[in-house]
Parts: C-alpha cells; sequence; structure tokens
C-alpha cells in the first residue's frame, strides 16, 4: 500500500468518525474503530448492491431461487451506519435503507426457513421454484434493486457497466483527489438512494419494503 494511500485511508476514517461519534443514544463516549472497519462497510455497499442485482436477476431468469442468490450481506453495512446515525437528519436515509433492506432480509429468511427446514440445502442447490406470488415479490425487489444501481452509478469514481461494478473498489481510494470528494460524491449517492427508494415505494403504493413482501396478502 503506498504511503498516499495510507494517508487517504486515515483521513478518511477520520473525516467519518468526526461526523458519527458522540451520537449513539445521546452519550459522548467515541468508539474505537480502526480504518478499516470504516472503510469496510463502505465499500460492502458499493460490492453488494450489483452482487445481489445479479442475483436477482438470475431468479427472474431462470424462475428458481437458489439458495445462493438470497445471501446477501448488504444488511450488516446499514446496520453498522444506523447504530451511529440516532438524531442526525442527515443521515435519515441510512434508517430508511436500514429499514428496507431489513425488510428483505426478512423476506429472504423466511424463505430460507419454509424451504430449508433443516438447513440441508446447499448454497448452489435450488431452493424453490418461483410460482405467481414469489415471482411477483422478486420484480418487486428487483425494482428497487434497480434504482440503487443507478443510484450506485452516479458516483463519480464508480463505473457500471451492464448491472456489474467494473471498478476495483479494494482501490477505489486511488479514484479520488482529496478525502472531501469522496466524501462529497457519498453524500450525494446516500442522496440518490433515499429518493430512489421513496420512488420505488410510491410505485407500489405503500410506505415500507415491510408492506410491500411482509404484509397479508389480499
Amino acid at each position: 500500500m503506498t504511503k498516499k494511500k495510507i494517508i487517504f485511508i486515515g483521513f478518511l476514517a477520520g473525516v467519518i468518525l468526526v461526523s458519527l461519534i458522540f451520537v449513539k443514544n445521546g452519550d459522548n463516549k467515541e468508539r474505537d474503530y480502526s480504518n478499516t472497519d470504516i472503510v469496510r462497510p463502505i465499500k460492502n455497499i458499493f460490492r453488494r448492491i450489483p452482487s445481489d442485482y445479479q442475483d436477482i436477476n438470475e431468479i427472474l431468469q431462470t424462475n428458481t431461487v437458489r439458495k445462493k442468490n438470497i445471501a446477501s450481506g448488504l444488511q450488516g453495512s446499514f446496520n453498522w451506519y444506523a447504530s451511529f446515525s440516532t438524531g442526525q437528519e442527515e443521515w435519515e436515509w441510512v434508517w430508511l435503507m436500514k429499514e428496507t433492506v431489513d425488510s428483505i432480509y426478512e423476506f429472504n429468511r423466511e424463505l430460507s426457513k419454509k424451504y430449508d427446514k433443516y438447513g440441508k440445502i446447499s448454497r448452489g442447490e435450488v431452493l424453490v421454484e418461483l410460482d405467481d406470488s414469489l415471482r411477483d415479490k422478486f420484480e418487486k425487489i428487483h425494482h428497487m434493486y434497480k434504482g440503487w444501481l443507478k443510484a450506485l452509478d452516479g458516483m463519480e469514481g464508480i463505473i457500471i457497466e451492464d448491472g456489474e461494478v467494473i471498478t476495483d473498489i479494494e482501490n477505489l481510494e486511488d479514484n479520488y483527489n482529496t478525502v472531501k470528494a469522496f466524501n462529497d460524491d457519498f453524500d450525494n449517492f446516500g442522496i440518490r438512494l433515499e429518493e430512489e427508494t421513496r420512488k420505488t415505494l410510491e410505485y407500489y403504493g405503500v410506505d415500507s419494503m415491510e408492506e410491500l413482501l411482509l404484509g397479508n396478502e389480499n
């Protein structure tokens, strides 16, 4: 790792910490996170949105759900951010994303629980074939992820082609000249995520993803 990159990551971690510490439950106890812990959730979001999108495409194209298709790691990153964002208006999008991703995670968990009660199905095996109801729900999830992918595609430091990130996310820092440039790009990404999420919920006439996926069917 070059000296320039080490300095960049250090500054990035510091800037994010300044905006996030002293907020959890109103206390003033600083959290001790290393540079890697700060950067990893960000990069995970950038990786998982396109990866999950491709998994949902595969589900709809094959009309089957394999266990690997519903094993997203996106939830952990937004849970991490939400633990810092209490009471900060500029981070309200994080809570919206957490609630939305949590609902998708719960839908996938219930699906896996229903069709793999004893956990004997491997990641690559078919969990269930789509019926009309399941297909409808995965099409709604696909619609949501399509908006998120659009939000991600708007980042200056990330290039997406055919729904896949071709940028080297691991070395994403190299695509920004300053910490501020990255922070501004990420802040705008969050704004776009919120906009796209609300657009999808409005499109389906619901207030939440939980209502869309887990509510009582008529």
